[in-house]
């Protein structure tokens, strides 16, 4: 399994860290950090052996959400 900390290169030939997980719709998202570009964050569960990348604007705002609140609970719990 994917954690949290974990360094990924995907197919795009780009290093990042997970830097959360959610489960939505019965599915497991990653919210991954380019190493290179710490601005550039990207959505993504995993499908079988490959990730896919989340392009629909109305899911990226839903797991946004979800990204945050898991980070919220996640930052409380650790102070």
């Amino acid at each position: 399994m994917i954690e949290i900390g974990d360094y990924l290169t995907l197919s795009d030939g780009i290093k990042y860290v997970v830097i959360s997980r959610v489960n939505y719709n019965n599915k497991v998202y990653y919210a991954l950090m380019d190493m290179n570009n710490k601005t550039n964050i990207s959505y993504c569960y995993s499908d079988e052996n490959a990730m896919v990348f989340i392009n629909n604007n109305d899911v990226s705002e839903e797991l946004l959400k979800l990204f945050y609140i898991e980070s919220k609970k996640e930052i409380d719990k650790n102070n």
